[in-house]
């Protein structure tokens, strides 16, 4: 199997470290950030196969964050996380191309399902 390459962005370094370890275990590799800064200082050098945004970052949003890749022809495949979200930002998210919008709280298995059939080019 290919390496698939996920990128996860989210201040928390706790939730960050806990999400990264469940990816790993389920054999996806991961590069973690906490800020959206650190997460373009990478993705303008290498490849990545999805994104994992947190919804409000320290330096901005994960909804900002999917317009400035679509503004930079970056097609990446996202998944934003939140702890809380009403209608209206789920759908700015989706308008922003998000695959879909997760608690972090319950989602998270449910993530790696959609994760999978990302890796596996099935529809999520």
């Amino acid at each position: 199997m290919s390496n698939f390459i996920v990128c996860l962005l989210d201040h928390n370094i706790e939730f960050r470290t806990q999400l990264c370890q469940l990816l790993r275990s389920k054999s996806f590799s991961t590069q973690c950030f906490d800020r959206s800064s650190s997460f373009w200082n990478y993705i303008c050098r290498n490849k990545a196969d999805c994104l994992i945004t947190e919804i409000t970052l320290i330096d901005g949003s994960g909804i900002k964050l999917l317009n400035q890749l679509a503004k930079k022809n970056i097609q990446l495949p996202a998944f934003i996380l939140t702890n809380h979200c009403d209608i209206p930002t789920a759908v700015k998210a989706i308008k922003a191309n998000a695959l879909d919008v997760l608690e972090k709280k319950t989602d998270l298995y449910a993530l790696v399902i959609k994760l999978k059939r990302l890796r596996n080019n099935q529809p999520s």
